[in-house]
């Protein structure tokens, strides 16, 4: 469960005076360069969470209506599961890039099964799999523009998708 934190409204204060009294003390106190803030707490709450991914629930939509089968939305949704955070690279819970035979362990399936569906979400651009750089190896890489971990992406990642485009055609196999 994520931490959850309260939510407030704070105001700056236009005080006409450039001196408070100190409640406890009676101590004057000069506060003509300061600012004063009021927070009053709201009904709102925000929750941090430890790990978290966005999904752009339009893109969702438009895969689904396009004729993509849950069993794959849902593989691409666990595979979020263990994304690295600004590579959305599919890692290992020990940061070792998956494999086709590690992600077929992880979903419980075969591993033609997960080659199968894998090549699936390849073929329609919702996951890259390539090298990221001239050194690496092949990895997965989930489509950032549908979902992603962190608030940013590297900008080489950015590039292998602004390259791949979602297929809408290929989902049914047309």
């Amino acid at each position: 469960m994520g931490q959850i934190i309260p939510q407030y409204n704070t105001e700056q204060l236009n005080l006409h005076s450039k001196e408070i009294v100190a409640m406890t003390t009676g101590e004057v106190v000069n506060i003509e360069n300061a600012n004063i803030f009021k927070s009053t707490i709201t009904n709102k709450v925000a929750i941090n969470y430890s790990n978290f991914v966005f999904l752009e629930t339009n893109q969702i939509i438009l895969l689904l209506e396009k004729g993509l089968k849950h069993e794959e939305l849902a593989l691409l949704v666990i595979l979020s599961s263990q994304i690295q955070m600004e590579s959305n690279i599919c890692i290992q819970d020990s940061e070792i890039p998956h494999t086709t035979e590690s992600i077929a362990k992880f979903i419980n399936c075969s591993q033609q099964s997960a080659k199968r569906k894998l090549n699936k979400l390849i073929a329609i651009g919702t996951i890259y799999y390539g090298p990221v750089n001239r050194k690496s190896k092949k990895v997965y890489v989930i489509n950032p523009h549908i979902i992603k971990k962190g608030k940013v992406i590297r900008q080489n990642i950015v590039r292998i998708f602004q390259a791949i485009h979602l297929n809408i055609k290929n989902i049914k196999g047309e």
